[in-house]
């Protein structure tokens, strides 16, 4: 997520923020995500997240007027291509596999 700036003076959670501050470390605040500065996908697969824009733990893609407009494109392409994998292709599990 870009950095926005602050466009007057406000006090947030009992800090104060300046006017034209950069704010964006909400994406990399330890107390919503462990280790917010690596890379790791699988933190949301056990999660109940609402994608549609109002669960802030997905703020870096957006939120509210300003969520990502690709992302329910981008979601449906998955499951589409996905389901053209299971279609097209004889699956056999692996040896081993049960």
């Amino acid at each position: 997520m870009l950095p926005h700036k602050a466009n007057a003076d406000v006090k947030i959670d009992g800090y104060d923020i300046p006017k034209g501050s950069k704010v964006w470390v909400i994406s990399n605040d330890s107390i919503v995500w462990k280790k917010p500065l690596q890379f790791h996908p699988e933190r949301f697969m056990n999660e109940d997240i609402d994608m549609k824009g109002h669960d802030f733990r997905l703020l870096p893609f957006g939120a509210g007027r300003r969520v990502c407009p690709g992302a329910r494109l981008g979601i449906n392409l998955v499951i589409l291509m996905f389901d053209h994998l299971l279609h097209h292709f004889n699956w056999t599990p692996s040896e081993g596999v049960k």
